[in-house]
């Protein structure tokens, strides 16, 4: 395991009134969506220590 890059963006002005959990996951998203040609075919981890999403990763059912 290992960084490939780094990388960061502004958020727009809709995007600035998200809560802390949104926007860990629209970095998540962001990110594997940027970084798609060196994911692909990969098997990848992804670190966060906000336990909001890790909730969500580890819930039977999101849909409510």
């Amino acid at each position: 395991k290992y960084v490939i890059a780094y990388a960061s963006r502004t958020l727009s002005t809709a995007e600035r009134n998200y809560g802390a959990t949104e926007r860990e996951a629209l970095a998540i998203v962001w990110a594997t969506k940027h970084f798609r040609p060196y994911l692909e075919g990969n098997k990848i981890y992804v670190r966060s220590d906000c336990k909001a999403l890790e909730w969500m990763r580890t819930a039977k059912d999101v849909t409510g």
